[in-house]
Protein backbone atom coordinates (compact mmCIF):
# COMPACT_ATOMS: atom_id res chain seq x y z
CA UNK A 1 0.00 0.00 0.00
CA UNK A 2 0.86 3.56 -0.67
CA UNK A 3 -0.29 7.10 -0.33
CA UNK A 4 -2.19 8.82 -3.23
CA UNK A 5 -4.25 11.16 -1.44
CA UNK A 6 -4.49 12.92 1.77
CA UNK A 7 -7.84 14.19 3.52
CA UNK A 8 -8.08 16.10 6.17
CA UNK A 9 -11.63 17.92 7.56
CA UNK A 10 -12.95 18.64 11.11
CA UNK A 11 -15.27 15.87 11.11
CA UNK A 12 -15.60 12.62 10.10
CA UNK A 13 -18.05 9.09 10.22
CA UNK A 14 -17.48 5.96 8.73
CA UNK A 15 -20.71 4.15 7.45
CA UNK A 16 -19.33 0.87 7.77
CA UNK A 17 -22.40 -0.67 6.47
CA UNK A 18 -22.75 0.73 3.25
CA UNK A 19 -18.95 1.32 2.72
CA UNK A 20 -18.69 5.11 2.81
CA UNK A 21 -17.05 7.50 4.50
CA UNK A 22 -18.70 11.17 4.84
CA UNK A 23 -16.02 14.29 5.55
CA UNK A 24 -17.72 17.51 6.57
CA UNK A 25 -16.01 21.28 7.51
CA UNK A 26 -13.16 22.77 5.69
CA UNK A 27 -12.07 19.49 3.90
CA UNK A 28 -9.11 19.29 2.04
CA UNK A 29 -7.64 16.88 -0.34
CA UNK A 30 -4.23 16.82 -1.85
CA UNK A 31 -3.08 14.45 -4.57
CA UNK A 32 0.19 13.03 -5.38
CA UNK A 33 0.25 15.82 -8.10
CA UNK A 34 -0.35 18.45 -5.39
CA UNK A 35 -3.59 19.60 -6.84
CA UNK A 36 -5.74 20.60 -3.87
CA UNK A 37 -9.68 20.28 -3.51
CA UNK A 38 -11.14 22.70 -0.51
CA UNK A 39 -14.56 21.91 0.27
CA UNK A 40 -17.13 21.71 3.18
CA UNK A 41 -18.53 18.33 2.08
CA UNK A 42 -16.89 14.75 0.65
CA UNK A 43 -18.18 11.36 0.35
CA UNK A 44 -15.95 8.66 -0.65
CA UNK A 45 -17.77 5.61 -1.52
CA UNK A 46 -15.75 2.94 -0.82
CA UNK A 47 -17.35 0.33 -3.57
CA UNK A 48 -17.42 1.97 -6.40
CA UNK A 49 -14.21 3.89 -5.51
CA UNK A 50 -15.08 7.20 -5.62
CA UNK A 51 -15.05 10.71 -4.20
CA UNK A 52 -17.98 13.04 -4.48
CA UNK A 53 -19.67 16.30 -3.04
CA UNK A 54 -22.86 18.29 -4.11
CA UNK A 55 -21.42 21.28 -2.30
CA UNK A 56 -19.74 24.30 -3.56
CA UNK A 57 -15.88 23.16 -4.82
CA UNK A 58 -12.87 24.96 -5.44
CA UNK A 59 -9.60 23.04 -7.08
CA UNK A 60 -6.02 24.73 -6.84
CA UNK A 61 -3.40 23.39 -9.06
CA UNK A 62 -0.03 24.66 -10.43
CA UNK A 63 -1.02 27.22 -12.36
CA UNK A 64 -4.56 27.67 -12.44
CA UNK A 65 -7.61 27.70 -9.39
CA UNK A 66 -11.07 26.46 -10.51
CA UNK A 67 -14.70 26.83 -8.57
CA UNK A 68 -17.26 24.58 -8.88
CA UNK A 69 -20.78 23.34 -7.59
CA UNK A 70 -20.00 19.75 -6.84
CA UNK A 71 -18.14 17.20 -8.12
CA UNK A 72 -17.05 13.40 -8.89
CA UNK A 73 -13.20 11.91 -9.21
CA UNK A 74 -12.17 8.48 -8.72
CA UNK A 75 -10.82 7.61 -4.92
CA UNK A 76 -6.86 9.16 -5.70
CA UNK A 77 -8.50 12.49 -6.75
CA UNK A 78 -6.13 11.68 -9.90
CA UNK A 79 -9.15 12.43 -12.58
CA UNK A 80 -11.94 14.75 -11.72
CA UNK A 81 -15.05 16.24 -12.95
CA UNK A 82 -16.24 19.17 -11.65
CA UNK A 83 -19.73 20.67 -12.06
CA UNK A 84 -20.97 24.43 -12.85
CA UNK A 85 -17.15 25.16 -13.70
CA UNK A 86 -15.91 28.66 -13.30
CA UNK A 87 -12.90 30.31 -12.52
CA UNK A 88 -9.50 30.61 -14.01
CA UNK A 89 -8.56 28.13 -16.58
CA UNK A 90 -5.52 27.58 -18.95
CA UNK A 91 -5.80 25.87 -22.22
CA UNK A 92 -2.68 24.48 -23.54
CA UNK A 93 -2.44 24.61 -27.36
Amino acid sequence: MKVESELKAKYAVHYENEKRWEARKDVVVVNKKGEMLNTELLIWNERNEKLTSDQHVKITTEDEIIYGDGFEANQDFSLYKIFNVRGRITVKK
